[in-house]
């Protein structure tokens, strides 16, 4: 994808900094597998119920086994440490149809330690202490795909894209508007430069009057460093690193979506699906290829190359699995080869179909590309 785009992150939860790298952790999330997650919640989920005893160094290690889906989920863990339990709570009330609430009045007259641990879960979405985590890492990923899909639709411009992406944003604040919200509630980004955390961007009401109490601690601060040596004695050089440009702080994991797609967009680049394999890469204009299946833009319209595109992602989709990466370059060898017949109108059906045949058996069996 070119040059490393980052942005330093802080974290009210860890006190830390971290490095976004955009949009490659944005991408990452969209097409993050949760499968494994989600069995191991159910097989421990059975284990408490059998013995009617909730085992936390289990479910957080099923909790840490996602840290990689999201850097904000890795470095905000507060929100995030008892997602394990919030998805078996989740499986339990879909399965017996019923609301949080109908399972808390259920639970009222627990009977064991895992029915006193999902009853006192359940009791902090009662009474606004916390939320369902799992619900909001599911849907944050289906927002973050569904947002990136309408602003990155076709093959707009950058003024277009940007249209785009303020369009969506403002069907979503009137939605919440009519339920009675505030976007930034859900939507804010503290931005600062180093040691200025407490800043909040873009917020407040505008008509408040100015408190001079605010001026008057300034001034007795800034008295106690007027003459401080460290101000003189600065490092001439290696300050940049230490103390960066800019800092964010995003205060809801919907708001860190939205950073990353704003960063993308301010930093002139575009992102683009691919009509032939369906993949984001980022796209510069006119006829740039696809960085993943090397079909050019509009190109997958076309029967032969359309065809490609679904056997390029098929295999694409096996590499890890059934398919190593050697056996993805050799195979790879072959494909290019096809695009470029079939893009020169001289494919023949023949090979098409041997490649074709091909490519199923190495998905299916793992065999190799010879």
């Amino acid at each position: 994808m070119g040059p490393a785009r980052t942005a330093v992150m802080f974290s009210a939860d860890s006190k830390e900094t971290y490095t976004l790298y955009y949009p490659e952790n944005l991408l990452g999330f969209c097409r993050y597998d949760f499968t494994k997650f989600k069995n191991r919640c159910l097989e421990l989920c059975e284990q408490c119920e059998d013995a009617g005893r909730y085992y936390p160094d289990k479910a957080k290690s099923i909790a840490d086994g996602i840290s990689g889906c999201h850097c904000f989920y890795a470095h905000n863990r507060d929100i995030f440490g008892d997602i394990a339990l919030d998805f078996m709570i989740f499986c339990l009330c879909g399965n017996s149809n019923i609301s949080y609430e109908e399972m808390r009045r259920e639970l009222v007259h627990f009977e064991n330690d895992f029915e006193k641990v999902m009853y006192a879960r359940l009791s902090e979405y009662r009474f606004g202490k916390g939320i369902n985590g799992w619900e909001l890492l599911s849907l944050a990923q289906e927002y973050a795909r569904k947002k990136l899909g309408f602003i990155c639709s076709g093959f707009a411009s950058a003024e277009e894209s940007d249209a785009r992406r303020n369009y969506f944003d403002s069907v979503f604040a009137a939605a919440a508007s009519d339920s009675e919200h505030y976007p930034d509630e859900f939507a804010s980004v503290r931005f600062s430069r180093m040691g200025r955390l407490g800043i909040k961007d873009g917020e407040g009401d505008p008509r408040k009057r100015p408190d001079p109490k605010f001026d008057a601690a300034a001034m007795d601060i800034f008295r106690k460093i007027a003459d401080d040596k460290r101000l003189e004695n600065a490092p001439k050089k290696g300050m940049k690193a230490v103390y960066p440009k800019a800092m964010y702080c995003p205060e809801s994991l919907f708001a860190a979506i939205d950073l990353e797609l704003d960063l993308l967009a301010d930093s002139g680049m575009l992102l683009r699906r691919c009509t032939g394999c369906g993949k984001f890469y980022l796209y510069g204009g006119g006829e740039e290829r696809c960085k993943h299946c090397g079909i050019k833009p509009g190109a997958a319209n076309d029967p032969v190359i359309k065809k490609l595109a679904r056997t390029f992602a098929k295999v694409q989709r096996q590499v890890g699995k059934n398919v190593t990466e050697q056996e993805f370059l050799k195979w790879r060898e072959v494909y290019d080869n096809m695009l470029a017949g079939a893009e020169q109108g001289i494919a023949n059906p023949h090979e098409l179909a041997a490649f074709s045949f091909m490519s199923d058996r190495l998905c299916d069996k793992g065999g190799n590309s010879h």
